[in-house]
């Protein structure tokens, strides 16, 4: 039985039905969705990797050849292409405006 943060959407393939499993945020958690988002959160770098807390506590890995140290522990809005459930080849980053 799916908990309220580990939920399944009904995808409809040619001739079957998949269930595939669906963030809180709702994204779609697939290898490769392709998808092109724009995501607001905390960016924190812990070494090798940046990652973007999001509202509903969703991790995202930040995947970038830029320097993002400018941005650590900064409210940011970020733009990419997502490269799996949970990380996002990034195209475009500025703080949040409030």
């Amino acid at each position: 039985m799916p908990s309220s943060r580990n939920q399944f959407r009904c995808v409809l393939r040619p001739g079957r039905r998949v269930f595939l499993p669906v963030y809180a945020g709702g994204l779609l958690m697939s290898r490769n969705n392709g998808a092109y988002r724009r995501l607001s959160g905390l960016l924190r770098l812990n070494g090798r990797s940046a990652v973007l807390e999001t509202a509903d506590g969703s991790l995202i890995y930040v995947t970038s050849s830029e320097e993002l140290a400018p941005f650590h522990d900064q409210q940011v809005v970020v733009e990419g292409q997502m490269s799996g459930a949970d990380r996002l080849a990034l195209t475009w980053i500025a703080p949040a405006t409030t």
